[in-house]
């Protein structure tokens, strides 16, 4: 007798499904195990084995206690890894969720500090000092007493030192170029703007140049 396609399929089926039944799945680790092997990892530098355990313990242990660990060890190791962009959401991102964290303004500081390393030369494109300017006056802003509020400042002078040499690169630049207007602006933004970086006496040298050539045109 012929067996129907329909009955031969559920045959092969059920024969599968038992077959699989025979077959043990891998014991699923415990959220503690996990942040301990995670924790391992990072602290022989293995930090991609190290990010990939500490997410199984934000999947799979979503209410465990030690979900904030692994959210702050995953920050960090991105960090380590220089994948500053990873880094800089995962560190905001625990600020956001834990805002009474003890552990919560040194992710602030590291936010700025994420930026704050990708500074270029004063030549080269001011995205990173403007950031990390902006994120490290508002940690300073939040956090005055804490540790890192003194060489979050250091940080801040630095990124303006940065952000006004770059712009009297500009206004120098346009001032050879007999653009006497635009570079007039742009001398009077570094005064307005950064007023204690030690390049004062350079701007108001040109700044009196580019009024005198004004007021030579106009004449």
């Amino acid at each position: 007798m012929k067996i129907k396609p329909i009955l031969y399929l559920l045959v092969v089926l059920g024969l599968c499904i038992g077959g699989c039944g025979d077959k043990k799945l891998p014991e699923e680790k415990s959220a503690s195990e996990l942040a301990a092997e995670g924790q391992k990892r990072f602290d022989k530098q293995d930090y991609a084995s190290a990010i990939a355990l500490f997410q199984r313990v934000k999947d799979w242990y979503p209410f465990s206690e030690l979900v904030t660990t692994a959210e702050l060890q995953i920050a960090e190791a991105h960090y380590k890894l220089k994948e500053y962009d990873q880094a800089a959401d995962a560190y905001q991102e625990f600020a956001n969720l834990h805002p009474r964290n003890p552990s919560t303004p040194y992710a602030f500081y590291q936010v700025g500090q994420c930026h704050f390393v990708r500074m270029g030369t004063i030549d080269r494109d001011q995205t990173s000092a403007k950031k990390a300017l902006e994120s490290f006056t508002r940690f300073v802003s939040r956090y005055p007493d804490n540790q890192y509020a003194e060489l979050a400042g250091a940080h801040i002078k630095e990124c303006q030192k940065s952000l006004a040499s770059n712009e009297l690169l500009v206004a120098r630049f346009q001032f050879k170029k007999k653009n006497y207007k635009a570079a007039l602006k742009r001398f009077r933004i570094i005064l307005d703007d950064y007023p204690d970086v030690g390049i004062q006496h350079i701007v108001l040298q040109y700044l009196a140049k580019c009024e005198a050539k004004l007021k030579n045109t106009a004449q």
